[in-house]
């Protein structure tokens, strides 16, 4: 720095060395003086003019044009993803929409899930306060304004009260077409003629778009992320007798933009009768049928027909239809006939035809997109079909080229191929494949959201935890959880069987601290399998592990609130499984304190313990001389119907050196009214 400050100052007093920024023609080739201008009057003109003189000044100092390149157009992201790109995934750290600091990050999905939408709810809040009272935003508080921050730029805006065109306009462009729909319902009352045939079926496409709802916020993100998790419907539903059915109405004489606009929006919305009657009325108007048209149809022709022979016929009527119109196929109708196709997967010429239609394609100069592959491994791959290896040449396929968003359903291609990969190859080779596909370029923005992002990496490691090594499996493992992926408890127990398979206990500890982590500790599919492969395993280095995550299954099922919905009770096999692992590490009393809850508690619990777990326990009570507890195990023995433990009474009393008279009572404990009266010694 003092280097730099330095040669500003020699230039400041003209003492530059010689030389020291090259020669003296080309040291500063873009300084041009204003002198170069025959008066001050010269230098006044339009924009335009200023830049040509700027260009030819610059010129000729050097006596070279300067050819300014083009403009660029880019978004206002380019610069920070340029910089993420050199820095690539970072394993470690949590996604933006989380704090990044331990203490704050949700460590399970139900947290994640209501931490992002908590603050997605803070935004709708907001929102909803500016518009309940717009008067207290309508004071611009930036200077230069910004127009999105005062109430009427909201989407949901109120409907003026004289409404007009440009009413109408304003509305739908900010996504407001319930308010757009009032006030074009007012003004074509009033002045009908004022609204143009254009602004009716802009508006009836709109309304056709979204259902006839408001436009749904753009940038609530996270709201669109977790949707699977969220929505209260499976699929909407066409609203019959809605805006877009009046506005449609309206229309006179119907023209073949607006029958197809109602047509797609019917089909999309689920309302089959409702697209196949206009589609009918459509072409007894002798309108053209644009490609659109016999795309939606095409798609839902699985709910016109039942029959597998039906729909086919069906499908294949529409497309004798367009060949007929002279209407050229697009990729959409390719796709919609290969959705057909994995909808009847067990058809008997479903994978010919499936190949039939990629051939078709490539004849028509059309390439396949993701949601091709995606219909394509459906029909090839379904569950209970033969085994088939198309996946490969479809990575085969697909490797070097950019992948791009070309149909919606694009983004079912990678959660599919994994699944392929997992459940039907059962191949950890193609799983690292599409995984490494996943990961190239921006590949991974075809994940769209929670649901596909769960299940394309539950199901990526599920096939690693099968097939791989112990070591290698950990390795992704690391790098997945908790940052990219939240496990299951079905994917934590096949890990528990791994270990087993693998005899690498010394894992499981780290698997328990896992489930503790994301709240899978007490599931009910996960306890009890896991318990019992502590037991199984008897290394010395491991008992005192193994004893503590026993003591913590205690702790924590005892801890447990009385008045909990979902409430964890004590089972059989866990009192079996948690008493022989305390016992096995010498630590008696919280082994008793179970037993002893057991016998207090016993219609709060399921099932009972096994005599294994009664006989460990009481030889070592017997050696710790507490004839009391052993009495309550042999009266529980009596009861449970562990027929051992009771005839050996008489010599654990003998071993507990107790009176020859309680030495005969113990010898009759079998009998009911004898173990009746030890419960009052």
């Amino acid at each position: 720095m003092a280097g730099f400050l330095c040669i500003l100052r020699l230039a400041a007093t003209k003492n530059l060395p010689p030389g020291l920024f090259g020669k003296q023609s080309d040291r500063f080739p873009w300084r041009f003086s204003v002198g170069a201008f025959s008066s001050t009057a010269e230098l006044q003109g339009t924009p335009e003019e200023d830049a040509a003189r700027s260009v030819s000044a610059v010129s000729r100092p050097s006596g070279r044009r300067v050819k300014l390149p083009k403009r660029i157009v880019r978004s206002p992201t380019d610069i920070l993803d340029a910089l993420a790109s050199t820095v690539g995934k970072d394993a470690t750290g949590p996604h933006y929409r989380y704090v990044d600091d331990p203490f704050f990050i949700p460590t399970n999905a139900t947290n994640r899930r209501i931490f992002a939408l908590s603050k997605e709810s803070g935004r709708k809040a907001a929102r909803y306060m500016v518009k309940k009272y717009p008067a207290l935003f309508e004071k611009p508080k930036a200077d230069p304004e910004i127009s999105a921050f005062l109430a009427a730029s909201q989407l949901g805006s109120q409907r003026p009260t004289e409404p007009t065109v440009k009413d109408i306009v304003d509305c739908m462009r900010k996504g407001a077409l319930v308010a757009a729909f009032e006030a074009y319902t007012e003004l074509n009352e009033k002045t009908p003629e004022a609204i143009t045939p254009e602004l009716r079926q802009e508006l009836l496409e709109r309304l056709c778009f979204h259902n006839s709802d408001d436009a749904i916020d753009s940038d609530l993100l996270e709201e669109k992320w977790f949707a699977h998790y969220i929505q209260k419907e499976v699929r909407r539903r066409w609203k019959v007798g809605g805006p877009a059915d009046k506005v449609f109405q309206d229309i006179k004489p119907k023209t073949a933009e607006a029958y197809a606009a109602m047509i797609c929006a019917n089909a999309r919305f689920l309302h089959v009768e409702g697209a196949n009657t206009l589609l009918e009325e459509m072409q007894q108007e002798n309108l053209p049928i644009p490609v659109q048209v016999y795309n939606e149809m095409i798609k839902i022709v699985p709910l016109l027909k039942d029959s597998i022979d039906s729909r086919w016929e069906m499908t294949m009527s529409f497309l004798s239809s367009m060949n007929q119109a002279g209407v050229a196929p697009n990729l959409q109708t390719f796709n919609a006939v290969l959705e057909v196709i994995s909808r009847i997967a067990m058809w008997r010429r479903s994978r010919s035809t499936a190949l039939g239609v990629f051939a078709e394609m490539k004849r028509c100069g059309i390439e396949p997109s993701l949601a091709s592959y995606h219909f394509l491994l459906q029909i090839f791959c379904r569950e209970r079909g033969p085994i088939s290896h198309i996946l490969l040449d479809v990575l085969q396929a697909l490797e070097g080229k950019e992948l791009t968003l070309r149909d919606p359903k694009d983004s079912n291609f990678f959660p599919t191929a994994m699944d392929v990969a997992g459940r039907h190859l059962r191949d950890v080779a193609v799983a690292r494949k599409v995984y490494d596909l996943l990961w190239t370029n921006n590949n991974s923005l075809f994940l769209t959201d929670a649901l596909k992002d769960t299940v394309f990496h539950g199901n990526f490691l599920k096939v690693l935890v099968a097939g791989e090594s112990v070591e290698n499996f950990f390795k992704v493992y690391d790098e997945l959880v908790p940052m990219t992926l939240v496990p299951d408890s079905n994917l934590l127990l096949e890990m528990v069987k791994m270990v087993e398979f693998h005899e690498e206990p010394q894992h499981l500890p780290r698997i328990w601290s896992d489930a503790v982590v994301f709240g899978l500790a007490l599931k009910d599919n996960m306890l009890e399998p896991f318990l019992a492969v502590l037991l199984n395993n008897h290394r010395e280095d491991l008992k005192e592990a193994f004893a503590a995550i026993a003591l913590d299954v205690k702790t924590r099922i005892d801890a447990q609130f009385l008045d909990r919905a979902n409430r964890i009770p004590w089972s059989g096999p866990v009192i079996s499984s948690v008493v022989r692992l305390l016992l096995r590490n010498g630590q008696m009393e919280p082994a008793w304190e179970v037993v002893g809850n057991y016998i207090n508690k016993k219609t709060e619990t399921f099932g009972f313990p096994s005599e294994e777990a009664l006989s460990e326990l009481v030889d070592v009570l017997v050696a710790a001389e507490q004839p009391t507890r052993v009495k309550q195990c042999v009266t529980l023995a009596s009861d449970l119907g562990f027929m051992d433990l009771v005839r050996s009474a008489e010599d654990l009393a003998k071993r507990l050196r107790l009176p020859e008279q309680e030495i005969q009572k113990w010898k009759r404990i079998g009998s009911g009214s004898v173990a009746a009266s030890l419960g009052n010694i």
